[in-house]
């Protein structure tokens, strides 16, 4: 796996920084949650390949793609959880509080 690591550097970082990205985009500001339900299923997932990777039970073509795909699964999760460890600026928290905030009706402003 490390000879793989080594070949797709370049694109592992890709990886990462697209978890990044990603996880900034999706962070709401609030504590950080760095597992659901969905990330379960991609552990398991994970787990599988790794295990018939590990074991040697898979050989060939197939036994790379399975170990290039648990990197690249590792690193855009690394990237999605560092990201959201990073804390919101405060302008950024800001707009989305005052987006969220519920506007007054017409009604109750005196407007007809």
């Amino acid at each position: 796996m490390l000879y793989l690591a080594s070949q797709f550097v370049w694109f592992l970082l890709a990886a990462f920084g697209l978890g990044l990205a990603m996880g900034w985009i999706s962070h709401d500001g609030g504590k950080a949650r760095l597992w659901n339900g969905a990330w379960t299923f991609i552990a398991v997932l994970w787990a599988v390949g790794a295990v018939l990777a590990w074991f040697q039970w898979l050989n060939g073509a197939v036994a790379t793609w399975v170990e290039t795909a648990l990197l690249f699964i590792a690193a855009y999760w690394a990237g999605c959880v560092c990201a959201s460890l990073l804390p919101r600026p405060a302008a950024a928290s800001a707009v989305g509080a005052s987006a969220q905030a519920p506007q007054p009706s017409d009604e109750r402003r005196g407007e007809p």
